[in-house]
């Protein structure tokens, strides 16, 4: 294989794990969103996204992109939108897990369970010596 073979084939590699990348951690935000709102029953965008860096020890940071995926959420009729009065400021957009929500998420955790043993499996065939 030429050189410069090579290196198209590991552009296109390198593309497609990012791809892979993103579409896996945009399952696994939704997945920690939609449990992040049934475990506080309902919250605006930005307590959602300061409850997931708290949990997460400032590992995950969905404050840039939290809106975008709540109103995507709301648009799959996941999630419900409602403005909640506040004593101080403005009103605020909250959001509640309805059924189809609640479905998701109980589906996405078995899921996530199978995920984690194949990556489980992955990794112990990755240390084993061929």
């Amino acid at each position: 294989m030429k050189n410069t073979e090579r290196k198209k084939h590991k552009k296109e590699a390198y593309k497609f794990l990012k791809t892979l990348d993103k579409e896996l951690k945009t399952s696994l935000n939704i997945l920690l969103t939609l449990q992040t709102i049934k475990h506080k029953k309902s919250a605006n965008g930005h307590e959602i996204a300061e409850i997931i860096a708290k949990w997460s020890e400032g590992k995950i940071d969905l404050s840039p992109n939290i809106y975008p995926l709540l109103r995507h959420l709301e648009k799959k009729k996941l999630l419900k939108a409602y403005w909640s009065e506040q004593t101080e400021g403005p009103p605020r957009k909250c959001y509640k897990l309805i059924e189809n929500g609640e479905i998701v998420l109980k589906e996405g955790l078995k899921l996530l369970q199978e995920v984690k043993e194949t990556a489980n499996l992955i990794t112990k065939i990755s240390k084993e010596k061929t």
